[in-house]
């Protein structure tokens, strides 16, 4: 009997070494990117009638892709160059993320460690301003003094200047923030995601040139893609479950080349783990009132009536539940790791554990 998972697999393996993403496989061959998906994820076989051109596209016999164990791979391009670690808040993604960066650098290769929050190499999601080229020039003049700080913290794509614009602004010049404020991402979804996509693969491309001398190091972030991604287009944009799912499938597409792993930490009580966040030292007082009254105002908490503690496990059950949804559909390999009696030791012992695997080969 064929392994529907593991012919998946190297359908996905073929397509990462032509340099293919999943939505241009489906282009060459006529097909939908829905067909593509459910190859890659073992749900379905490819069609008889379609194997000769596939096998052709992806460089191998019809034998060699349905019996994975025929075909030698080049180890390299089985490394994992991007690490993704997620799972809801309380599920010690910062502590583990930062554990994960140190064993790879000690004991594999150098690993650089992103934490959410901060400036971002592929992220937007924080603080982040979009300002129309013709408006840049207006807030430039009207504050002279920030003029440096501006051109700092920005770039340029197309008609817009991107900038991240969590610097110190004095309370008489509040007014700078606010103007800034009202150039954030909102509900301008279409032109969010196409900028989104567009610096995800600026960094893949970066990362891919052969002159840059960090090129097979190991890029981890923590929280750059389901956390951030999802809650701001469910908390902030309202958009359905399959436009998330559509556009997460588009970022993981726009860096596919960098063969990312994702890590899942997994707690089965929400309730609880929000709870433990609330209560932990590590936030100041005051934080889920702070998180609730944020989410209470927020367009989707209008909508689904969110309030208080209450509130906010129930945003994140609905979160996790779709964080699992995109998961199935997405064409890379995902270790999901327990974390109910949270223990940090044990827990980190199973990652790291996970990551000699994946890692072994190099």
């Amino acid at each position: 009997m064929l392994d529907t998972k593991k012919i998946g697999e190297q359908i996905v393996t073929l397509r990462k070494e032509k340099g293919l993403t999943a939505d241009k496989l489906s282009e060459i061959l006529e097909i939908s990117p829905q067909a593509v998906s459910k190859w890659e994820t073992g749900k379905n076989l490819p069609e008889t009638s379609i194997l000769p051109k596939l096998a052709e596209v992806l460089g191998c016999s019809v034998d060699e892709m349905l019996k994975p164990k025929n075909l030698h791979l080049n180890n390299k391009s089985m490394n994992h160059r991007l690490i993704l670690i997620e799972g809801i808040p309380g599920s010690g993604k910062t502590l583990l993320s930062e554990k994960l960066a140190n064993h790879i650098s000690r004991n594999y290769i150098k690993a650089n460690l992103w934490h959410e929050g901060g400036y971002h190499p592929a992220n937007l999601i924080d603080w982040t301003a979009i300002v129309p080229l013709a408006e840049l020039g207006k807030i430039v003049a009207a504050y002279p003094d920030y003029e440096e700080k501006i051109r700092e913290n920005m770039y340029i794509d197309g008609d817009y200047a991107i900038l991240f614009t969590k610097f110190h602004i004095p309370k008489k010049d509040r007014g700078l923030l606010d103007l800034m404020g009202r150039h954030g991402m909102g509900r301008r979804f279409e032109l969010y995601t196409s900028l989104h996509i567009n610096k995800w693969r600026k960094f893949a491309k970066i990362k891919n040139d052969n002159d840059n001398p960090k090129k097979d190091e190991i890029t981890i972030f923590e929280c750059a893609y389901l956390q951030e991604h999802i809650e701001s287009l469910m908390m902030w944009m309202e958009r359905s479950e399959t436009e998330i799912i559509d556009y997460m499938k588009k970022l993981i597409d726009a860096v596919i080349s960098l063969n990312p792993l994702l890590i899942y930490l997994q707690q089965k009580d929400v309730r609880e783990t929000i709870k433990r966040v609330s209560e932990s030292k590590l936030h100041e007082d005051g934080w889920a009132e702070r998180v609730s009254a944020m989410y209470e105002t927020a367009p989707y908490g209008k909508t689904h009536n969110l309030k208080g503690f209450d509130g906010i496990v129930e945003f994140f059950t609905k979160k996790k539940e779709i964080d699992y949804t995109v998961i199935n559909e997405l064409p890379i390999k995902t270790i999901f790791i327990d974390n109910d009696d949270y223990d940090w030791d044990a827990v980190w012992q199973k990652m790291k554990e996970e990551i000699d695997i994946e890692l072994k080969s190099i």
